[in-house]
């Protein structure tokens, strides 16, 4: 009897433990269903949340902050009014956010400016002009916000001022700090400079609001360049490589004092690396190559920066380069082999001493390309000449 109680009481255990087992399965199983739900609830609430400030910035460069309501921003997006104000209770809520993405965008924050020094704030600022004029409806979105909200009852009133009120005391100082060290080429107190700076910033962008072919970048690199002595040694001394490596500040120094691509390569104010000449089709060049490259004066000042911005090398610097002596044989077989030298479609004759270009015939599947018919004379004149 008592072995039979042992028995059942042994099997007893073991469908416990089973079904506690079950239990346990369950409720892990409930247990990362609801994760999941809750993981795709923030994905989608997150997506929703984006496609809300998108549809408000669109409405804001249309009609205003004035023009717009929160049933304006539910009907773009094309859900309920309530749907808006479960994540945005206000439109001046709503406004704040569109604010606080697109300076994020910008990589710029006003109060990171208050204990920079001079070549911070410069760095600062540069940044961010070259982010919103990379980014044109970033530029519009703020220029025509920063207008609508000098009004006094505007919302973003307080918020634009005090932003204001830092980038220009941030300005100031480091224009002052520029004049202490000898860096000023212009006979202004920091004060005109700052508002040259800023008449600059400002002015530029409304003008982009009216004409989109307005290059903000540029003419306020061009007010800078007058302003400051930036190949003052004490200057590019204290200023890295990578504060230099941008086409439209270079390019406004060379406007306004004439050095060409060779000077900014020996005053060491390029930092051109073998990826950049990579991504422009141009192989693994290693340094050395692409320092004597830039030191021949092969390459003109305009050319340099439209290869610089754009990424892509043109053909004739491209054929400039490789039947020059600068470069060693194996060297100019990499190029000859990269995407760019196959379309132009070109080759090196094994003449001892000077290597020369012939064109080759172009493939059948393709049609000629420009460069293949440089040069040749036509069919009118070819029959002419017979």
């Amino acid at each position: 009897m008592r072995a039979q109680l042992r028995v059942k009481s042994g099997y007893i255990g073991i469908i416990k433990v089973v079904i506690i087992s079950k239990i346990v399965e369950v409720l892990a199983g409930k247990t990362m269903a609801v994760v999941e739900k809750t993981r795709g609830s923030y994905a989608t609430g997150e997506a929703r949340v984006q496609s809300i400030l998108d549809a408000t910035v669109e409405l804001l460069m249309q009609f205003g902050y004035c023009g717009i309501s929160i049933r304006d921003v539910a009907r773009r997006v094309g859900i309920s009014h309530p749907g808006v104000i479960y994540h945005f209770p206000s439109k001046e809520a709503l406004l704040m956010a569109v604010i606080d993405r697109y300076q994020k965008q910008a990589n710029y924050s006003a109060e990171t400016l208050e204990a920079a020094d001079a070549y911070e704030v410069i760095e600062a600022f540069w940044r961010l002009v070259r982010t919103l004029s990379s980014n044109t409806a970033l530029l519009d979105l703020h220029v025509q916000l920063s207008q609508e909200a000098s009004s006094g009852v505007h919302p973003a009133h307080e918020h634009f001022e005090k932003d204001l009120q830092i980038a220009r005391k941030a300005l100031t100082r480091a224009f002052f700090q520029f004049q202490k060290e000898g860096l000023l080429i212009a006979n202004f107190s920091p004060e005109i400079m700052t508002e040259r700076m800023m008449s600059a910033f400002f002015g530029l962008g409304t003008l982009h609001l009216y004409d989109a072919s307005v290059n903000v970048a540029a003419g306020i690199a061009r007010t800078y360049a007058t302003l400051v002595d930036m190949l003052n040694p004490r200057y590019l001394g204290h200023v890295n490589e990578r504060r230099y490596t941008d086409p439209v500040l270079l390019q406004a120094i060379h406007e306004a004092t004439g050095k060409d691509v060779v000077d900014f390569y020996e005053l060491g104010m390029l930092d051109i690396k073998p990826e950049q000449f990579t991504r422009m089709e141009l192989g693994d060049l290693s340094p050395e190559v692409v320092g004597r490259i830039l030191q021949s004066g092969i390459v003109g000042v305009a050319e340099f920066f439209e290869t610089w911005e754009n990424g892509v090398i043109s053909d004739s610097l491209f054929k400039r380069v490789i039947s020059s002596d600068l470069i060693s044989e194996d060297d100019r077989q990499v190029l000859l082999r990269t995407p760019l030298g196959q379309r132009i479609g070109w080759k090196t004759a094994a003449i001892p001493g000077h290597p020369v270009l012939q064109e080759v015939a172009p493939s059948p599947s393709r049609p000629p390309s420009l460069a293949n018919t440089i040069g040749r004379p036509s069919a009118r004149r070819r029959r002419g000449a017979e």
